[in-house]
């Protein structure tokens, strides 16, 4: 709902709103590269303990232990033996742990912005900054979002679903909802008329 100042002061307005929306935007971004960090690492540990059993059950003995058989034994060690090649090949083709890696950095870089946009939000909100100075701070903090964004791996479509189970289900471009679930209620309207700020 809008305050009583906003008719008075549109600047402070829109500049509220538009922050509102910028945090919006960059927390979604955030919760989707946790959700797709969290999918390469759950990748990564799969393949891994795939090639754990595979290795075992290759060097133990244990087939010829399970099959009398020799040709039997022959004909499983190749299957299982192929199965760890291509799960290799996958992994090293793959490489799940340096997309998580850089997933992970992706999201803690994203936390960062988040951050420095809810201080941004908090000013705008108490009125503490100019106009002036608000523009100069959000033309930073976009700059680096727009660097940011640049170097995003691909989200998946799985990500994307876990993040917005995680933040509730979005609704196209009205970001009222994620507002009221993602933005400090202290911080959903403007509380001071702004003056001469400095």
């Amino acid at each position: 709902m809008k305050d009583s100042v906003f008719g008075e002061n549109k600047i402070q307005y829109q500049q509220h709103t538009e922050i509102k929306r910028f945090f919006v935007n960059v927390s979604w971004t955030h919760k989707i590269q946790i959700k797709q960090s969290d999918i390469y690492l759950q990748k990564k540990n799969c393949l891994n303990k795939i090639k754990i059993v595979t290795s075992a059950l290759i060097s133990s003995g244990i087939l010829a232990i399970i099959f009398v058989d020799e040709k039997i034994i022959n004909v499983v060690t190749a299957c299982i033996s192929f199965i760890s090649l291509t799960i290799n090949a996958l992994d090293k083709t793959s490489d799940y742990e340096q997309m998580y890696l850089k997933t992970k950095r992706d999201s803690d870089a994203l936390w960062e912005l988040r951050e420095k946009t809810l201080a941004l939000l908090y000013a705008v909100s108490y009125n503490t900054l100019s106009e002036e100075k608000i523009m100069q701070e959000f033309t930073i903090l976009f700059n680096e979002r727009k660097k940011l964004y640049s170097q995003l791996l691909t989200a998946s479509p799985e990500a994307v679903n876990q993040a917005s189970d995680a933040i509730y289900k979005s609704k196209d471009n009205n970001y009222r909802e994620e507002e009221e679930h993602l933005i400090p209620e202290e911080l959903l309207s403007i509380k001071e008329q702004r003056n001469d700020v400095k």
